[in-house]
């Protein structure tokens, strides 16, 4: 009896030493998983952060195309070609009267 007894012991002794070892284990895998989640939110925030940032770019690109655009369109304008005629070239309709100023 005192055999039955002592092996009893050391089974129990042996389940304990087991349940200690897989609850070690499964506390080191929810702390590294837990990490890890950490980690990933971590990175989300970064990535979103740099989408966010990437689509102002784009937003202002694509405004930038669209004030390229209508530059292009008023160039095309009589109104701009005359301009430059006068600021750039110096030329004048026919019937037209210029002031100049009185200058030396």
């Amino acid at each position: 009896m005192a055999e039955s007894s002592g092996q009893a012991r050391r089974q129990i002794k042996s389940k304990k030493r087991q349940a200690l070892i897989i609850g070690l284990i499964t506390l080191v895998a929810v702390v590294a998983m837990g990490l890890y989640i950490v980690h990933l939110n971590h990175k989300k925030a970064e990535l979103e952060e740099s989408t966010r940032i990437v689509q102002e770019q784009i937003d202002e690109e694509l405004e930038r195309a669209e004030e390229l655009k209508e530059e292009e369109a008023f160039r095309k304008t009589r109104e701009f070609i005359e301009k430059m005629a006068r600021e750039r070239l110096g030329l004048f309709y026919p019937d037209e009267k210029v002031l100049k100023p009185n200058g030396k």
